[in-house]
């Protein structure tokens, strides 16, 4: 069965992050490697970087944005 380029570039993607998920469960359970998951906090530095580029990508579009920091201290 053929299959359109666009279902079998689907279907190897599935199963490279199948791949790799069985990779990081090999390297977890018999070896007993701890895992850290890296994705869940972000930097601040970047959560920065992000807002101010967002921000600027609005003002193309024609839109006026000021950024105020939720937890920021009061001085």
């Amino acid at each position: 069965m053929l299959l359109p380029a666009a279902a079998s570039g689907y279907q190897s993607a599935v199963w490279a992050i199948a791949h790799r998920l069985s990779r990081l469960v090999w390297k977890i359970l018999p070896q007993g490697i701890r895992y850290i998951e890296q994705g869940i906090e972000s930097e601040p530095k970047l959560l920065i970087y992000r807002a101010k580029y967002l921000a600027k990508q609005l003002r193309k579009f024609g839109y006026n944005v000021q950024i105020t920091y939720a937890n920021e201290a009061p001085a």
